[in-house]
């Protein structure tokens, strides 16, 4: 379970660059332009909130294709900050599914429907949690996800994660994630407790 005073929630003002964080509306502009989509089917875009070091609290916008994924990653500890990292990943628009696995738990499987935009399902990123995000195949506009991170991503050891891979700097990463992995590449669908529904 996320520790205590890690939640948080975030909005959009729709038709403005402005969004609210804790109740409280920060103005964010983009920091590069989009990155090329990578061969999952996913692309990137950061932004910066204004009078804020980017060293400290940044942020980004990710797109998945339809039947796309993001790469298997992993939140470490970092050796630029003594900071515990954590991300905040949010569902803004598309059918997608959130594969987590936090440090010593089960996996557990997140469905988010085409238009859904709950602040109060903002999924807490801690060290040590493995995710993947896939989109639903039958839709025809990208997943659109919003991604918030302190410290900034620059200080942050983010890795990405071989497939099958049994561990990751001595963690372990469990048999089960990689079953649901494969299943959920195929096209499977699953119960939040990570039973599938197909056989």
């Amino acid at each position: 379970m996320p520790e205590n005073g890690t939640e948080k929630s975030f909005s959009f003002i729709e038709g403005t660059s402005k969004v609210v964080v804790d109740g409280v509306a920060r103005e964010v502009e983009f920091n590069d332009n989009w990155q090329d989509y990578q061969p999952e089917g996913y692309r990137w875009r950061t932004l910066v909130y204004e009078n804020t070091d980017k060293s400290k609290e940044d942020a980004a916008i990710v797109n998945v294709r339809p039947g796309g994924k993001t790469p298997v990653q992993i939140n470490l500890q970092s050796e630029k900050t003594e900071s515990k990292h954590r991300i905040w990943d949010v569902h803004l628009s598309g059918g997608a599914t959130l594969l987590i696995c936090r440090k010593g738990e089960k996996p557990q499987v997140i469905k988010f429907g085409k238009g859904e935009n709950i602040a109060s399902r903002t999924n807490l990123i801690e060290q040590g949690t493995i995710i993947c995000w896939f989109a639903d195949s039958e839709q025809d506009t990208d997943v659109t996800l919003f991604e918030s991170e302190i410290p900034g991503f620059e200080s942050a050891n983010i890795k990405r994660v071989d497939e099958d891979a049994t561990e990751i700097q001595g963690q372990i990463i469990p048999q089960e994630f990689w079953e649901i992995f494969h299943k959920l590449d195929t096209g499977k669908r699953f119960n939040p407790d990570g039973t599938a529904i197909d056989n």
